[in-house]
């Protein structure tokens, strides 16, 4: 049915009655309508007998105390979902919170445009969620409070302005909004939750200001056309996940303030090609530049005391696992464990200078390392795991500082065969 074509209304009583204003009326069963305008009062009386289309529903307030509870939200709901509005007009109403448990507007596929009005200070969970011709909304400065999921999947949404009063944006806010290119984060925002920015693949720079101090885990995951972030000194801790899967991510600055690297925060981010770990930095967790495929170098500040690992078989990978570009990685005295499959798959690794301090070694931590010539294991190193230098084809030296105390025996002349075809693990007394 073409829009504003072959309407058919069906009202409880006379439409007069409800104050409903139909623009170019041809007939009574043959009606062209392109806007409607309701009273609150009216609305929980408006029925529609098929599905139609309209092009705006503007809803005005009738009476001194307007009731603006769950039931006329519901009824907003279907009618929106009903009559298929291009643009919905809530700017004259004195509403001060959208109820999340409503998700008013959700699947409203053909909403390209909505207007709120200033009383409005909270919006609730999913409340825009799914309508995937929205466009522009026009965010009161009034509001407080963005709920979670308020936009997910709005696939059409290119640019959202927030204003000044917001301080949190919520979880999976603006995920899967795959035509947004920017979004400017005013300075009263704190909190960018877990996922707020989740698949966001046409988003290309992002501005965090020196306000916000904790960016959740995925907030930015999947933002495959992110060139480029500049964290702020504010932030002490890049989640897990962070920036995951943003493929065009080519450099980042991690400010001194940060003190942990979370469990995956860079994993697969296949462009990035060196990136300078802060001397504030104490753990780099497992998975934490897993796959960045194009990281050619990597300085390890003296703050590091753990180069975590993960469990292959589960899928969790070692910090630098499978960057296949690193050539050369060197250890500093403060590292006293070197994590499972920390450094797995590094095809191109031809040299790593295990620090003195170093104590463990953990399983498959060097584990097809298939560039890797020669290591040298300082007499500080008291257990190395199974498989740790497994599948290290050209790997034809492997001295050892202590030869005394290993089980099993090492004499700096079999221990090459033992560690790389038979997997052994050693442990000195």
């Amino acid at each position: 049915m073409e829009r504003g074509m072959k309407l058919r209304f069906v009202l409880s009583v006379f439409l007069v009655t409800f104050g409903i204003f139909l623009v170019g009326c041809k007939s009574e069963d043959e009606k062209v309508v392109k806007s409607i305008t309701v009273t609150v009062s009216d609305l929980p009386n408006l029925s529609l007998d098929e599905k139609i289309d309209l092009y705006e529903i503007k809803v005005v307030e009738d009476r001194a105390e307007p009731s603006y509870d769950s039931s006329f939200f519901y009824k907003l709901s279907i009618i929106c979902s009903s009559a298929s509005p291009v643009s919905l007009d809530l700017t004259e109403l004195g509403i001060s919170t959208i109820e999340s448990s409503i998700s008013i507007f959700r699947g409203c596929i053909v909403l390209q445009g909505i207007k709120l009005p200033d009383s409005l200070t909270t919006i609730g969970g999913s409340a825009f969620s799914g309508c995937t011709s929205l466009k522009s909304v026009e965010i009161p400065d009034s509001v407080t409070t963005i709920g979670m999921y308020t936009f997910s999947g709005c696939t059409s949404l290119k640019s959202v302005e927030i204003p000044d009063s917001v301080t949190t944006i919520g979880m999976y806010t603006f995920s899967g909004c795959t035509s947004l290119q920017s979004v400017e984060i005013p300075d009263s925002v704190t909190a960018i939750e877990r996922s707020a920015f989740y698949g966001c693949t046409s988003l290309q720079s992002v501005e965090i200001p020196d306000s916000v101090t904790t960016i959740g885990s995925e907030a930015f995951s999947g933002c495959t056309s992110l060139k480029s972030v500049e964290i702020p000194d504010s932030v002490t801790t890049i989640g897990m996940y962070t920036f995951s899967g943003c493929t065009s991510l080519k450099s980042v600055e991690i400010p001194d303030s940060v003190t942990a690297i979370g469990s995956g925060a860079f994993y697969g981010c296949t462009s990035l090609k060196s990136v300078e770990i802060p001397d504030s930095v104490t753990a780099i967790e497992w998975s934490a530049f897993y796959g960045c495929t194009s990281l050619q170098s990597v300085e390890i500040p003296d703050s590091v005391t753990a180069i975590k690992g993960g469990d292959i078989q589960l899928g969790f990978y070692g910090a630098f696992s499978g960057c296949t570009s690193l050539k050369s990685v060197e250890i500093p005295d403060s590292v006293t464990v070197i994590g499972s499959c920390a450094f797995s798959g590094c095809t191109s690794l031809q040299n790593v200078e295990i620090s003195a301090s170093l104590i463990t070694i953990g399983k498959y931590a060097f584990y097809g390392c298939t560039s890797l010539k020669s290591v040298y294991i300082p007499a500080s190193v008291i257990t190395i795991e199974q498989n740790a230098f497994k599948e290290c084809t050209n790997l034809l030296s492997v001295v050892f500082e202590d030869i005394e105390g290993w089980s099993p025996q090492v004499s700096n002349l079999v221990e090459t065969t033992k560690l790389l075809v038979l997997g052994y693990s050693f442990t000195k007394s």
